[in-house]
């Protein structure tokens, strides 16, 4: 099945991924064209390094206070369609027959909530691979006792990611949030049983650029010397290459990425607005946003050159989402290389 959901298999993709040293890309979606980015690169990473069913995660927050994939997945914000939809286009894009179903998909809900996201939690997770049980927001007793208790109860149904420490969130002070102990992380998987957990190991959440936060590898390093490599990295997007490239070697084996996927597909439909502007709207607007000094007069005399107007194989969605694929999915193959995909290659 190329939607794989059950947690025995997903123990052992782990276990691959550690014997060969690589970091699975979680990407996070909240629309169908990111989903399609993501199955189109991993389809062409496939490629590139001869895996015959390349492996990918993707993911999606519900309750998670710092956004809800789930509610923007729909203009109507429904969580439950959020689901339906996501969960449906997986099926459709992977179902035989597809360009994309070579893929081997690994649903993952992320940050999950233990009261917010309990129908998820509890109530949904044959849909899931892993689950992410968020109770980093509480104190540190209380987050382990919830964990644990969830972890008792689910183990057998789900691969579970736990939350250690809380992140800083883009713009917050890092002295709120000190790093995670050795001391912590060895108490947090001791007492909790997590397949997976998440340290605080300097990066944040939602950084609209790299170098807005300072990676700690070496207390990365001393945590997986600890407890193993079982971390899991969540706000990548503030990182460098060379940074990205040292994870699967400092113990992470799954890598969360959002942010950046986003960024790329915005910056890119700005620039194919401003390239053709003079074929998406009429001229009579053209001159107008010019007046209000919002565009520049290089902008319109390329708007003018040889366009009448709006054009009607410049302005329909299908345009605007081939970019959008198009730019997102070459993003996204960047992490396949810097997370060691080569070493799951079938001649490795």
């Amino acid at each position: 099945m190329p939607i794989v959901t059950d947690p025995s298999e997903t123990r052992r993709f782990l276990e691959t991924l550690r014997r060969c040293r690589v970091a699975v890309p979680c990407f996070c979606t909240e629309n169908a064209w990111t989903t399609e980015a993501v199955l189109e690169a991993t389809v062409e990473a496939g490629r590139r390094f001869g895996i015959a069913e390349p492996p990918v995660c993707i993911a999606f927050t519900a309750g998670y206070p710092g956004r809800s994939n789930l509610s923007d997945y729909w203009t109507c914000g429904d969580q439950a369609l959020g689901l339906s939809g996501l969960l449906g286009d997986l099926k459709v894009l992977t179902a035989p027959g597809s360009p994309y179903a070579a893929c081997r998909v690994f649903p993952h809900l992320d940050h999950g909530q233990p009261d917010a996201d309990r129908w998820l939690l509890e109530g949904r997770l044959d849909e899931f691979a892993m689950v992410m049980h968020d109770a980093s927001a509480l104190p540190f007793d209380e987050n382990i006792a919830r964990t644990a208790a969830y972890v008792k109860r689910f183990r057998e149904r789900v691969v579970i990611e736990g939350a250690v420490d809380e992140l800083k969130a883009a713009g917050q002070g890092a002295e709120a949030f000190p790093l995670t102990t050795i001391a912590q992380a060895t108490r947090f998987l001791d007492e909790t049983g997590c397949d997976l957990i998440v340290p605080n190991v300097g990066t944040e959440h939602r950084a609209a650029q790299a170098g807005a936060a300072r990676y700690s590898r070496e207390r990365a390093q001393e945590i997986a010397a600890a407890v193993g490599p079982m971390l899991v990295l969540h706000g990548t997007s503030c990182l460098g290459d060379d940074d990205l490239s040292s994870l699967p070697y400092d113990g992470f084996v799954k890598v969360n990425i959002w942010t950046i996927l986003e960024k790329t597909g915005a910056q890119h439909l700005v620039d194919y607005v401003l390239r053709n502007i003079g074929r998406l709207v009429e001229r009579p607007r053209v001159k107008r946003l010019l007046a209000e000094g919002l565009l520049g007069e290089k902008v319109v005399t390329n708007a003018h050159a040889g366009a009448a107007g709006p054009d009607l194989d410049y302005f329909p969605l299908i345009n605007i989402r081939r970019q959008w694929v198009r730019e997102v999915a070459a993003m996204i193959g960047r992490y396949f290389d810097m997370l060691g995909y080569a070493r799951l290659s079938d001649n490795a």
